[in-house]
């Protein structure tokens, strides 16, 4: 899978380095953003001649061979990146957007736990060990459902059955840590907020066997005939540790189940109503519904991260008013304009929460949007309102 479209949208911060270096660098980054990464390469090659050991120039000419699809080429300039500078959380962080695209998910994840370890508050390495787990949860999902599959316990998806969507690992072009014996002004990194937790479904309630009543019952004792043999009386016998409180009973307790149909209705049994499977919090529909409605919020999202602008305006639904008193015709004209105008488009939805009522719903969450003109984090609702089979977007407020 090419980088781009695992970071559609990668973090572009700087950091003070020694004059010597600084335009050469900032000239290859500026390259890198417009994509011109065959330029980029030769121009750090070039400042690289003069200054080899220089970690800003030989990170760049890591992201520039990343970005001409050379994996292998670029891994190694990050390997040698880590040998020489091992207290450096952006080259660790690479390697594992490099090796996940190989298909190599052990070493992404032993790099990202590197890359932490070096700086506990890398936010971007956070993120990226959030989507490698959720991309090794996906490989044993698949490995669980093709064993399924093979003992025929398990029937596969429907034709059509829409697939999850894929985290995507963010590469960075730039370093925040500064490099030893340079002045260091680092960026600050903003706080990643959890991905959201699709709630999972209740496990079936254990079916458990009625109890006996609450009142003491004796240890069956083998009945004795009548008249009791002679043996029997002549012998004492110890009393039982707990008394009989029952009278007497002529049948023998397993044969018939008389003593149990004999013990008085205020008796209230115990076990039997403690254990009683409780229904549910919520019913299957309201489930699947909020399963549902965050699909519909991942693919609205997805599709306006793709510049999809016919997909992102099928969102939403008749009844839908645009902000500020617009008219609809006029608000799509806009929506168009500004989508299809950004080179680059980024937007991530993260703690949704989804709120019922009836064919309506309330979903917020957090709006994590970036492009070549803005860098933003805000929170929004999303008024959904069922049509047919489809929840379209009814009303949208920010904040």
């Amino acid at each position: 899978m090419p980088i781009s479209r695992l970071a559609p949208a990668l973090l572009c911060l700087g950091l003070t380095v020694l004059p010597a270096s600084a335009d050469e660098a900032r000239d290859v980054a500026e390259l890198i953003g417009r994509g011109q990464s065959k330029a980029a390469l030769e121009r750090v090659d070039e400042a690289l001649a003069k200054q080899p050991r220089d970690a800003r120039l030989r990170f760049l000419r890591g992201v520039a061979l990343a970005e001409q699809q050379r994996p292998v080429e670029a891994i190694s300039v990050f390997v040698a990146l880590t040998a020489d500078h091992p207290t450096l959380p952006e080259p660790y962080n690479n390697l594992a957007v490099l090796y996940a695209q190989q298909g190599e998910l052990d070493k992404a994840r032993a790099a990202l736990q590197q890359a932490i370890r070096t700086n506990p508050a890398y936010a971007t390495a956070h993120a990226n060990l959030a989507d490698v787990y959720a991309k090794l949860a996906a490989q044993a999902y698949d490995r669980a459902l093709q064993l399924d599959v093979a003992e025929r316990r398990y029937a596969p998806p429907a034709a059509g059955t829409p697939a999850p969507t894929q985290p995507k690992l963010a590469l960075v072009k730039e370093l925040y840590t500064p490099v030893p014996g340079t002045p260091s002004v680092v960026a600050a990194v903003r706080p990643v907020t959890p991905p959201p937790a699709i709630p999972a479904k209740p496990p079936a309630p254990m079916v458990v066997a009625s109890a006996p009543p609450s009142k003491p019952v004796p240890v069956p004792v083998p009945p004795a005939p009548t008249p009791p043999p002679p043996a029997v009386a002549a012998k004492p016998v110890p009393p039982p540790p707990t008394p009989v409180v029952a009278p007497p009973v002529s049948k023998p307790v397993a044969a018939a189940p008389a003593p149990v149909a004999a013990v008085p209705s205020t008796s209230k049994p115990v076990d039997a109503t403690a254990t009683k499977p409780q229904p549910p919090v919520k019913p299957d529909a309201d489930r699947a519904a909020e399963v549902e409605l965050t699909r519909a919020v991942n693919g609205w999202a997805d599709a306006w991260s793709d510049q999809r602008v016919a997909a992102y305006l099928g969102y939403y639904g008749r009844a839908f008013k645009p902000p500020k008193g617009e008219s609809r015709a006029a608000w799509e004209a806009s929506r168009r304009e500004r989508i299809a105008g950004a080179k680059r488009i980024e937007v991530k939805v993260q703690n949704v929460r989804v709120k019922l009522n009836g064919d309506e719903a309330e979903v917020r969450f957090v709006q994590r949007y970036r492009s070549d003109r803005l860098d933003s984090s805000t929170g929004k609702t999303l008024i959904f309102q069922k049509q047919g089979e489809r929840w379209l977007i009814k009303e949208e407020r920010v904040g």
